[in-house]
């Protein structure tokens, strides 16, 4: 009984360290920033052999447009509500709340004190294809607080009577 206790004990504490280790594509790094829905990716931010003309333009579509980019900052605007921007750069990444643009986004500062380079960028949009989904609360969430604050005051003002 004591080894089944203390395996699963072991296990209880290393399953949310594989889970903060788990590599994931965009998706996952949206989920993580808040932003569950559909996410697009541009890999290889400043490698001229694959972007000769700079990072400059629109992507997915049409619906995200870049401007004033270099190989550590960047602008952008989006026609669709973005929930947020993701930009990784060396080990780290930033994420910035999203909306409609954005300027002067840059990768996080290496230890050695300088700005990363930005590597990728991933812009997540919520599920509703906007920006980050808001819950509405279910009728008894509203009401029945409403009603025992009703009841209570109902309840006070008879005792005075």
């Amino acid at each position: 009984m004591k080894k089944i206790l203390i395996t699963m004990l072991i296990l209880v504490a290393l399953i949310p360290m594989a889970a903060a280790v788990t590599p994931g594509g965009p998706d996952a790094e949206c989920d993580a920033a808040g932003c569950v829905g559909y996410s697009y990716k541009i890999d290889d931010w400043g490698d001229l052999s694959v972007w000769a003309s700079g990072m400059d333009g629109t992507y997915d579509g049409g619906s995200i447009n870049i401007s004033d980019s270099n190989n550590y900052t960047f602008n952008w605007t989006s026609e669709t509500p973005i929930c947020a921007v993701i930009v990784k750069g060396g080990s780290e990444s930033n994420v910035y709340p999203g909306g409609t643009s954005g300027t002067g986004l840059v990768a996080p500062v290496n230890p050695s004190g300088r700005t990363a380079e930005i590597s990728h960028v991933t812009f997540c949009y919520g599920s509703n294809g906007g920006g980050q989904e808001q819950e509405i609360p279910e009728f008894p969430t509203i009401a029945l607080p409403i009603a025992a604050i009703l009841g209570l005051a109902f309840f006070f003002q008879r005792r005075k009577d």
